[in-house]
């Protein structure tokens, strides 16, 4: 875990501190990438929804425009939640018959899952980071609200595991909502 950056500290802040942690900069990009990817998968689950509802006869519809249009309909709103929430809509009154366990699957297990990935891509993307002489292993993020916080690789790559626990639940829910369509 992170631990607050003890006070009279030197820290030097700003973009050009994260090239004296090459390694650290790179879990950090790793979390954002992390992030997208999962976002990416979402997005490509509604688009799957989609384009079964529309009775495509395969999940990318006829040149692809099915899913096309999922993923134009997926990135429209501006909030996350309202993503979610079209995502869940459609699953429930999609897969009723066929699969009613997986809304209950995507709510119970997915969704806490995506939300612990959500909140790690927050820690550690808004706020500025610094490097400290005192912690040549670690780099100090100074969050838009709290303490400063000195983070080490190990505490960036749990936040990385997240992301990639969220990604397999996902991948659980998908594989199991494409035996529904088999």
């Amino acid at each position: 875990m992170p631990f607050a950056l003890p006070v009279g500290k030197s820290v030097q802040f700003g973009p050009e501190s994260l090239l004296d942690r090459p390694v650290l900069a790179a879990r950090i990009a790793q979390v954002a990438s992390a992030w997208s990817l999962l976002e990416e998968g979402l997005a490509q689950t509604y688009a799957y929804l989609l384009a079964r509802q529309m009775r495509s006869s395969t999940p990318t519809g006829e040149n692809g425009q099915d899913q096309e249009a999922g993923l134009a309909i997926f990135a429209g709103p501006a909030t996350f939640g309202a993503k979610l929430e079209l995502l869940r809509d459609l699953l429930r009154e999609l897969v009723q018959e066929r699969a009613p366990q997986l809304p209950g699957l995507l709510d119970e297990v997915v969704l806490p899952k995506v939300a612990a990935a959500r909140n790690a891509r927050n820690r550690v993307l808004h706020g500025v980071w610094g490097s400290c002489a005192d912690y040549p292993d670690a780099l100090v993020l100074r969050p838009l609200t709290g303490q400063s916080q000195v983070w080490r690789q190990s505490d960036l790559c749990n936040e990385i595991d997240l992301a990639a626990e969220a990604m397999d639940a996902l991948s659980y829910l998908r594989n199991r909502l494409y035996e529904a369509f088999l």
